[in-house]
């Protein structure tokens, strides 16, 4: 049996309790968090563990007085997960969680937000953009754009739903509900799930279409 397994990201770092739920779920199996790679996360086998895991946005912690606290509460710095966040774990229930009170825990995400919200902003103008175009050359192959217009609309739907994600729980946060880590991650795995599944239709499809026009 490997010592390291490879998942897919089925869920972002941006949908901050779902990713530590779905981390902290890992955990409970035998599989603990090691490093984030292009294609996925990178897990070692080891012994089930009810591990605590917290995102905090990069470069908030990054002075070594600021992870030398971390680790007197129990907390240890993992490393970065994905562009945004740094990941921080701890093996121990009844340590104090770095944020004690969630209306300084949404201050702390302020900064992103406003990156975020600039983001979404140029990539709905970049969907329009497209839109645009594979409309105008639907004379010219209306199958093979119909097609990667359903799946570019399903990636933007679900890109969509991680920024709202965010906000949601920043808004949360805000208005001093803490974070509730439960089994709700699922729902956003299959929404990630949907794109992998539409694409795998759309190439069957466009397959499907050079096989007949090639065939006599």
């Amino acid at each position: 049996m490997k010592d390291r397994i490879r998942k897919l990201i089925y869920i972002e770092p941006l949908d901050m309790d779902h990713f530590e739920g779905w981390l902290e779920e890992m955990a409970r199996k035998g599989l603990l968090f090691e490093r984030m790679s292009y294609w996925g996360v990178v897990f070692r086998r080891g012994k089930p563990a009810d591990l605590r895991y917290r995102l905090e946005p990069a470069g908030r912690l990054w002075t070594r007085e600021s992870k030398d606290y971390c680790r007197e509460l129990g907390w240890d710095y993992l490393g970065q997960a994905g562009q945004y966040f740094e990941l921080y774990a701890n093996p121990d229930p009844e340590a104090p969680e770095l944020h004690s009170d969630p209306v300084v825990q949404s201050y702390a995400l302020d900064l992103l937000s406003k990156w975020l919200r600039w983001y979404l902003v140029l990539t709905l103008l970049l969907a329009a953009a497209l839109f645009i175009v594979l409309t105008q050359q639907a004379e010219i192959s209306i199958f093979p754009n119909l097609c990667l217009l359903v799946f570019d609309l399903v990636v933007l739907a679900q890109e969509i739903r991680t920024y709202v994600s965010f906000f949601r729980l920043r808004r949360q946060l805000r208005e001093g509900m803490p974070p509730q880590r439960d089994g709700s991650w699922r729902v956003s795995m299959r929404w990630r799930k949907l794109p992998i599944l539409v694409g795998l239709v759309v190439l069957l499809l466009e397959f499907g279409l050079l096989a007949a026009l090639l065939l006599p």
